[in-house]
């Protein structure tokens, strides 16, 4: 894009609809996008060219007068977060829009995030990634591309994400149950719908309670009948939900469900995050200095070390998990950076609290479950060495 853009290149650059009336409102509209669009910081117009781009298209230029006073108006209101920098004394830059909804850097991030979304269709993402352009000038939207690798890796072609979150939202507004469909690949790569065992069909119907979004994955709460016909806490990922509806049938209703729903935030630093389903177990793990990042990454910036060696070559840090196969995954891959420490006493623990009250337990108790961690953790490294021949 070139720094100075003429009347034709406004043009040029402006949607196919805009300037369509030679009405006064279509005028201001038309002045307010060309700044939008055409100008940022370090790019300005002149009130000149600004109405002869309008004149190109609607065949009336507007006066250099009227297009100053749509421009006054627009730098005094701010419509849309707009913020309209006039020229000073001397300068040649013309006007600038300084100021949008949405920030040259933001929309960059923005699409960074859209670009690597794991569970929405490339189509999907290139739709969404121009919407995100669209919203910053045209020098900015070169800038972005230039800047922005695309992750080209396939994803799947069938999803609906929005749809499904949108068919969840408007069944937990109503009160009413959702049916849907899951799939799974098989090892040919094509998609399968999953048996309802308890049906013999492969439709689940669910009262839905909560749409999560956690660590790269968008989920679906709900309270439905497990593969084995026990009714509990489901979470079913979205990008795994095929022709969701809102079923005719009211949502269960009961104190057990009003208390998930009230505890949503509590369960997905718990579950979501890496954890899965299991018992929730307050732990103390010592960890050594090169692997606190991942405590952070995994746990939360807002994770304390209450104990610290004088060296500062280990801390300690109290949390409270679900242990699960996916936590002692985690665990393995820090080697012997990160431990299970056993409770050393009351005093010793009392240290935690004043971070952690919601982890405080009896001594008894978190002996118990540090002792159940522990069985955990050798079942599993019993389960992964037992396919191996030593």
């Amino acid at each position: 894009m070139s720094e100075k853009m003429s009347a034709e290149d406004i043009v040029d650059q402006l949607p196919t609809n805009l300037c369509a009336a030679n009405s006064m409102k279509a005028q201001f509209l038309s002045v307010a996008e060309i700044l939008r669009i055409c100008t940022d910081a370090e790019h300005g117009l002149t009130a000149d060219v600004i109405g002869r781009a309008i004149g190109l298209r609607t065949g009336k230029t507007p006066s250099e007068a009227k297009v100053l006073d749509d421009i006054h108006t627009l730098s005094e209101n701010k419509p849309f977060g707009m913020e309209i920098e006039k020229p000073g004394r001397g300068e040649s830059i013309g006007f600038r829009c300084t100021k949008m909804l949405i920030s040259s850097a933001q929309a960059r991030f923005l699409i960074n995030m859209v670009q690597t979304c794991k569970f929405i269709t490339s189509a999907q993402r290139t739709k969404l990634c121009n919407s995100l352009h669209e919203m910053v000038s045209v020098y900015q939207q070169d800038a972005i591309v230039k800047d922005v690798y695309t992750d080209r890796r396939e994803t799947p072609t069938s999803l609906d994400v929005f749809n499904a979150a949108d068919v969840a939202s408007e069944a937990i507004k109503r009160a009413k149950m959702i049916r849907f469909k899951i799939c799974e690949r098989g090892f040919d790569g094509i998609e399968r719908f999953v048996p309802n065992k308890n049906t013999g069909s492969d439709t689940y119907e669910d009262t839905p309670l909560k749409l999560v979004y956690s660590f790269g994955n968008y989920y679906l709460e709900t309270w439905g009948a497990n593969q084995g016909g026990k009714a509990q806490l489901l979470a079913r990922r979205l990008d795994r939900i095929r022709n969701p509806e809102v079923s005719d049938k009211d949502a269960e209703m009961s104190p057990e469900i009003s208390e998930l729903r009230n505890t949503v935030e509590e369960r997905t630093e718990q579950t979501f995050d890496m954890w899965g389903s299991g018992l929730t177990r307050t732990l103390f793990l010592e960890v050594k200095r090169n692997t606190v990042r991942y405590v952070y990454d995994r746990l939360g910036t807002d994770s304390k070390f209450e104990y610290i060696d004088s060296d500062e070559t280990r801390g300690l840090v109290c949390v409270r998990v679900k242990v699960s196969p996916t936590f002692y995954r985690w665990l393995f891959g820090m080697g012997d950076g990160i431990r299970i420490m056993r409770p050393q006493g009351v005093l010793w623990e009392n240290q935690f609290w004043k971070s952690r009250p919601d982890a405080r337990k009896p001594h008894s108790e978190l002996v118990e479950d540090y002792e159940e961690a522990i069985r955990g953790l050798k079942g599993q490294m019993e389960k992964v060495a037992s396919v191996y021949a030593w």
